[in-house]
């Protein structure tokens, strides 16, 4: 049976709120909501993720975008129900709080190289501000042919193969190409929004760690 009070969190805040989705946490209820909303997108910590981002690497190559930098010909900066509404059917949700800060991420599954890769949207306090591509085993892929096809794609250059992590700079956005050795992540991120650059800066940095977990993940990614 579902308790009362975790039907009345999600009518009176919503099923996207970080008040629902932590409530649910505490209750084996997750069955009884459609998954879509209640499956997280990574057991990953999204600010754990975005951390690798802004560590200092003296060895990192960098390269310059000679086109605009977009993600899923989604444009930075929208809200997250417009996102929603533009990408339909998605497979995942989650969102965490971060002293009062909420990032959400939101997921589908999709097919690019011809292997499965999960496309994630990250969003503060509702804002759309990256974008991700996740390949989770590297076994099943060819990093350096993805690593070429991106430099080519937006640098307009052909550049030697590699699958070492490297940046794209762009004028208000840039791409992190990061691999792991267990998996790939190439992240959009843009840096365009004022509001979203102090938010990460100035509360998200320091790390703190969310008062509780997204919820108990899948063995997926």
């Amino acid at each position: 049976m579902i308790p009362l009070g975790l039907w009345l969190r999600k009518l009176f805040y919503g099923r996207y709120s970080f008040a629902f989705q932590n409530h649910i946490n505490r209750f084996d209820s997750r069955k009884n909501f459609n998954k879509n909303f209640t499956t997280a997108c990574s057991k990953i910590d999204p600010l754990n993720h975005y951390r690798k981002v802004t560590e200092p690497d003296a060895g990192l190559k960098v390269f310059q975008a000679t086109s605009p930098i977009i993600f899923n010909e989604i444009a930075f900066g929208l809200q997250f129900r417009k996102v929603v509404a533009k990408i339909g059917k998605y497979n995942c949700y989650d969102c965490q709080n971060y002293n009062g800060v909420v990032w959400r991420r939101l997921g589908t599954r999709e097919r690019i190289y011809n292997h499965g890769v999960k496309r994630i949207y990250h969003f503060i306090d509702k804002k759309y501000f990256f974008g991700e591509l996740f390949f989770s085993d590297l076994r099943k892929i060819d990093p350096a042919v993805i690593a070429g096809s991106l430099l080519q794609k937006y640098t307009g250059t052909a550049h030697p193969a590699t699958s070492d992590n490297f940046r794209i700079d762009g004028e208000d956005a840039f791409i992190f190409f990061e691999n792991s050795g267990i998996n790939l992540s190439i992240k959009y991120i843009s840096t365009a929004d004022a509001h979203t650059n102090e938010k990460l800066i100035d509360t998200l940095r320091p790390i703190t760690l969310p008062e509780y977990s997204a919820r108990e993940l899948s063995d997926e990614l």
